[in-house]
């Protein structure tokens, strides 16, 4: 709701692509969807230049937990070359899953921030734990936070218990879930692809474009 940009800014919210076979529903996630249990999904994003400390608090903290969790590592990362150790009966690990795919089963997110990542989260209505590692990433983190969407945990506080914590938090406090969907309404209200395509045809056939 910023009041002081110019009039040629304009929001459009999200523009996301899961097109191209991305929204194929693997067996595993089909069975994944008759269950009642909660689902936890933790990814690092698909840029990988340090320590996977997400993936490895998860995979130490939430094993055991009543909950399925998804992790993937990325198609760069060999998911055996992550020395994870021994993972629990529900922790299932996977190089990809499409978000388009997997979000509209999922409970709560575990991600470093990514915008794609984020975006597709809450429009999903999906509450965040996020962990910043880096570069634009603790601003997002920090917006998620302060609209209530989820929390921010910083990457030297990342540990099994705290994040087994923050996801136990998400479950049980049904606000974070009601304001990740309050955001992504809103999100939706802004036009996305089909808004951006029309202020971009309004542009070029404008006199002096």
């Amino acid at each position: 709701d910023r009041r002081d940009l110019p009039p040629q800014v304009q929001y459009v919210g999200p523009c996301l692509w899961h097109g191209s076979g991305q929204q194929d529903v693997p067996d595993w996630l089909a069975a994944l969807a008759e269950r009642t249990r909660p689902v936890v999904h933790v990814t690092e994003g698909t840029v990988h230049l340090r320590e996977p400390v997400v993936v490895s608090a998860a995979a130490q903290g939430l094993g055991n937990m009543d909950a399925d969790v998804i992790m993937t590592t990325g198609n760069q990362r060999d998911p055996a070359s992550l020395d994870l150790g021994l993972l629990a009966g529900n922790i299932r690990v996977e190089s990809f899953v499409s978000h388009g795919a997997l979000f509209p089963h999922t409970d709560v997110v575990i991600t470093t921030g990514g915008a794609g990542t984020v975006l597709t989260a809450l429009t999903h209505g999906v509450p965040l734990i996020v962990v910043p590692t880096g570069w634009d990433l603790p601003e997002s983190a920090q917006r998620v936070a302060e609209c209530g969407a989820g929390v921010r945990i910083a990457p030297k506080d990342c540990t099994p218990q705290n994040l087994r914590a923050a996801v136990d938090l998400l479950l049980s406090d049904p606000s974070y879930r009601e304001n990740a969907r309050r955001v992504g309404a809103a999100l939706a209200r802004q036009g996305g692809p089909p808004r951006a395509a029309e202020l971009l045809e309004q542009l070029a056939s404008s006199p002096g474009s």
